[in-house]
């Protein structure tokens, strides 16, 4: 049966190149030696295999093979990056400057850093109105260094509105300060060129899966002249990687890695002018369809200004996570809150100065090389269609009316159980056994469950099954639609179990849900 699901959040993920899985097999079966083991041929043939991979990755980006260091993916090299400067004796202070935007594998880093005594700077970008809305003024920078700075860290192309921060102009500023730069280029790497020279990092981050290659490989360009770049490991063990980064190479990974950037910059100019001309295509088509449509991020033309794949609208009068709900066929990601451990919308949009219900009300889409005009005809008459029914049920009741319609089922035997325990435990008469969703994200999600003596029918929806009543709070019901709570009662494991068919829903990056 084919799948009918559209996916339109490159931005988060990538499906991998068939090209790419060409390249990658036969180091899963037939040169499957340990790069370490070079005492042998299946560790020499390894080992290879992952020098030409390195020698490639760094033609890539205009640096040296001893320049790149393979990691598990972005965030891996973005804290060895920043800790790994900030954790090095005899650094020259302990100030360190970013950027509001920065994607949380940066930010977060660096609140742990502020919390042990460094001074964190970030700066603010351009704002809602203005064409380079999301891009950073490089002027910021060179009045935010002190003295005692002893890292910059700033993006090159943002993961939500798409924006390209002034990179070399930020490079060449920390190079007359003597400041280190480092970038996370994860968004940019494969879509736009990229040379760490031009740009004058000291440190930059990529990763494999933002570019149609496989997960868990990325890398960290290290600057070995002028200056030479000494970093603090953060993973101890075999001392792979000139030691700083031990453990056993993904081999497989690092091959389809360097395969896949090839592909990108092969194909890197018609690709460009390809997505940019998608994208055009879905913004005149939704603006000829929905009304009150806002652009979030800077203009589409220049493509300098953004990356030629990244739309990110938002829909007045229209609640973000009801409109995913409205449109289960189209994968994009919503700046709404979503069930990961941080409830909270955007950070990337509040920080523009977008209204918080434009904010709520927002959906990124990012195209990417396996997308076609059709799908793009689609995702309008989808999007269009689903804004359209939800404007006339109301802002207001949207999530609820949704809500009340969504199917939470508790098995026969659940409801046995449910009916022992009340009994056991000598609950009142009219216990209600509630049932929430506590949190999650791309690993899956966090349950409660447990019994309540009220509810509210405003806030709450309300099953009736198998003489056990069930409530579940509207926000919750909306990720619960089609779960089976059932009862397993087993030799050696005993409990309730939720079957969810949400729970394969990935989520972008950590900080949206797509339903």
């Amino acid at each position: 049966m084919p799948d009918e699901r559209i996916y339109m959040d490159n931005h988060a993920t990538t499906r991998v190149d068939p090209r790419v899985v060409d390249a990658m097999l036969p180091y899963f079966t037939e040169l499957y030696g340990n790069p370490g083991s070079v005492s042998h041929s299946f560790g020499s043939e390894a080992m290879e295999a992952v020098d030409r991979a390195r020698a490639s990755l760094a033609a890539a980006v205009g640096a040296s093979p001893r320049e790149i260091i393979f990691t598990s993916g972005a965030t891996e090299s973005n804290n060895l990056a920043i800790r790994g400067v900030t954790e090095r004796q005899r650094r020259r202070g302990d100030h360190l400057i970013s950027v509001v935007t920065e994607h949380k594998a940066v930010l977060d880093p660096l609140e742990r850093l502020g919390r042990r005594g460094f001074e964190v700077s970030l700066l603010e970008v351009a704002g809602a109105g203005s064409p380079q809305m999301g891009i950073l003024d490089p002027q910021q920078v060179s009045d935010a260094i002190r003295d005692d700075t002893v890292l910059v860290s700033v993006m090159l192309a943002n993961n939500e509105v798409g924006a390209i921060h002034p990179l070399a102009e930020v490079g060449r500023i920390c190079k007359e300060q003597g400041v280190l730069l480092h970038c996370d280029a994860t968004q940019a790497v494969g879509k736009m060129n990229v040379n760490v020279e031009a740009l004058q990092v000291d440190l930059m981050s990529f990763s494999s899966h933002k570019l149609y290659g496989p997960k868990g490989v990325g890398a960290l360009y290290v600057r070995r002249r002028q200056p030479h770049v000494r970093l603090q490991s953060q993973i101890d063990g075999g001392g792979q990687e000139g030691g700083l980064r031990s453990g056993t190479l993904n081999v497989p990974g690092i091959v389809g890695f360097a395969r896949a950037v090839e592909l990108c910059l092969d194909e890197l100019p018609s690709e460009r002018a390809r997505l940019a001309a998608l994208r055009q295509r879905l913004y005149d088509g939704l603006r000829n369809r929905v009304e009150k449509l806002t652009l979030n991020g800077p203009v589409l033309d220049p493509l300098d200004f953004r990356l030629p794949g990244n739309l990110n609208l938002s829909f007045a009068d229209v609640d973000g996570e009801a409109l995913m709900m409205k449109m289960r066929q189209l994968a994009v990601s919503s700046g709404s809150a979503c069930t990961s451990a941080n409830p909270e919308p955007s950070h990337v949009l509040r920080a523009l100065g977008i209204d918080e219900d434009l904010v709520r009300a927002s959906l990124r889409f990012g195209l990417g090389r396996f997308n076609t005009e059709e799908d793009v005809d689609v995702a309008i008459e989808t999007v269009a269609t689903a804004v359209e029914r939800l404007r006339r049920l109301g802002q207001s009741s949207q999530k609820l009316e949704l809500a009340s319609k969504m199917a939470v089922t508790l098995s026969e035997k659940a409801a046995s159980e449910v009916k022992r325990i009340i009994e056991e435990q000598k609950l009142d008469d009219g216990t209600v056994l509630r049932v929430g969703v506590a949190g999650g994200g791309c690993s899956g999600f966090q349950y409660s469950l447990g019994f309540d003596k009220e509810y509210d029918e405003k806030t709450d929806a309300k099953y009736d099954w198998h003489g056990v009543t069930m409530v579940v709070d509207k926000k919750s019901a909306l990720y619960l639609d089609g779960t089976v709570v059932d009862f397993y009662d087993g030799l050696e494991k005993r409990g309730f179990t939720f079957e969810n068919p949400n729970a394969t829903k990935s989520c972008g990056c950590g900080s949206s849900f797509s339903a």
